[in-house]
């Protein structure tokens, strides 16, 4: 049986955006972008890079200055998709539907009420188990 980090997956031209952060920081980059038949790389592989990362830049809030640099060739299709989207809540339709083409992880709960939202996800197994902790916690900070 295949485990949760060999299933899962992220696009891998958000390879190309950790490339992008090892540049502006002077960093060495982790392995090179390498295109696959489903231009995916499995999660695995991605918290590795992370890692490789995460060794050289050992600061705070990494996750979110990486995120801070996104652009929508890292993403996909999904990204210029969503860049029509006229609301939010447009927006959020198209993340619950269509994340999954950019970045397979964990399906994300949205909850709406009149003044706020929210967006959750359960943690893996592999974090419940005590691997990869610091690098799935720069992964989720990405993600925000």
């Amino acid at each position: 049986m295949k485990s949760f980090l060999k299933i899962k997956s992220v696009r891998n031209s958000l390879t190309l955006l950790l490339d992008d952060f090892c540049k502006k920081h002077g960093l060495d980059s982790p392995k090179s972008f390498k295109s696959t038949f489903n231009d995916h790389i499995p999660f695995g592989e991605w918290l590795n890079k992370i890692k490789e990362i995460s060794e050289q830049y050992p600061k705070e809030g990494l996750g979110l200055e990486i995120g801070a640099l996104v652009q929508a060739n890292h993403i996909g299709i999904v990204a210029y998709i969503a860049q029509s989207c006229d609301t939010f809540a447009d927006y959020i339709e198209i993340l619950s539907k269509y994340e999954r083409l950019w970045f397979n992880y964990i399906p994300k709960k949205i909850d709406f009420d009149e003044d706020f939202f929210s967006i959750s996800w359960e943690k893996p197994a592999y974090v419940k188990a005590g691997l990869y902790i610091k690098e799935t916690s720069i992964v989720e900070e990405m993600q925000v």
